[in-house]
C-alpha cells in the first residue's frame, strides 16, 4: 500500500517535476546570456553576424510584414487578444483555461519587465533602426516574450478543448509561425540584438514549463470537477 501511494504521488507530481527540469535548464541558459552578452566573444560575434544577416534581408514588402508582426505583439494588441481569448473561454465555460491564459501572460510579461530593469542592456544604435527606439532596455525582448507566452498557452488550450485534429495542428503551426516572425521582426527593425530574442525564448519557455507543469499537477490534485 505504501509503495502504491508513493507511485500515485509521483504520478500526480510528474508534470510539475518535468516542468521544473525544463525551467531550470532554460533559466540557466537565460542567466548565462544575461551575464555574458557584453563580455563573451561568442555572444558578441553571434549578435554581429546574425544581426547583419537579418538586416541584409530588408525589402519594402518584408518590412511591411515584419512591422505587422511587431504590431501584433505590442502591449495593446496582446492585452486585446488576451481579453478576447478569456471572453471566449468563459463563454464556453472553460473557466480554468480562461484563468490560465490571463495568469500566464500577465505574470510572464511582468517577469520580463523586471528582467529588463535588472539587466539594463542598451538598445542597438538608432542609426540601424527602421522605427523609433523604445525607451525601455533591450534584454530580453518584451514583444518576443509576450508573443511566445500568449500563443503557446493558446495552443495548449486548443489542444485541450478542440476535437478536430486540423484545429490542433493549426494552433501549433500558427502559434509557432507568429512567435518566429515576432522575434525576427525585432532584430529586423533594428530595436533588438539577436541575443535579446534568444533570451526571451529561454525565459518564456522556462516560465511556461513551470506554470503549465504546476497547472497540470494542480488539476490532478483537485480533480476534474473543480473550477
Amino acid at each position: 500500500m505504501g509503495e502504491a501511494a508513493r507511485r500515485s504521488r509521483l504520478a500526480i507530481a510528474t508534470p510539475l517535476l518535468a516542468g521544473l527540469a525544463v525551467a531550470a535548464t532554460c533559466l540557466a541558459a537565460y542567466a548565462e546570456l544575461a551575464e555574458d552578452y557584453a563580455l563573451s566573444p561568442r555572444v558578441i560575434a553571434f549578435d554581429a553576424k546574425l544581426g547583419a544577416l537579418i538586416l541584409s534581408w530588408r525589402t519594402p514588402s518584408l518590412t511591411v510584414l515584419l512591422s505587422a508582426a511587431t504590431w501584433s505583439a505590442n502591449t495593446l494588441t496582446i492585452t486585446a487578444l488576451v481579453l478576447a481569448a478569456v471572453a471566449v473561454l468563459v463563454w464556453r465555460c472553460d473557466y480554468r483555461e480562461a484563468l490560465l491564459v490571463a495568469l500566464i501572460v500577465a505574470s510572464g510579461t511582468a517577469l520580463g519587465t523586471i528582467a529588463k530593469r535588472v539587466t539594463e542592456r542598451p538598445r542597438p544604435p538608432a542609426t540601424a533602426s527602421l522605427v523609433e527606439l523604445p525607451p525601455s532596455y533591450a534584454f530580453p525582448s518584451g514583444h518576443t516574450l509576450a508573443a511566445l507566452l500568449l500563443w503557446t498557452v493558446i495552443a495548449f488550450v486548443v489542444l485541450r478543448v478542440a476535437r478536430e485534429g486540423w484545429t490542433k495542428a493549426l494552433a501549433i503551426a500558427g502559434g509557432l509561425l507568429v512567435v518566429v516572425l515576432v522575434g525576427t521582426s525585432r532584430v529586423y527593425l533594428g530595436v533588438h540584438w539577436p541575443s535579446d530574442v534568444l533570451a526571451s525564448w529561454f525565459l518564456g519557455v522556462g516560465w511556461l514549463a513551470l506554470t503549465l507543469g504546476g497547472f497540470l499537477t494542480w488539476e490532478r490534485v483537485v480533480g476534474p470537477t473543480a473550477v
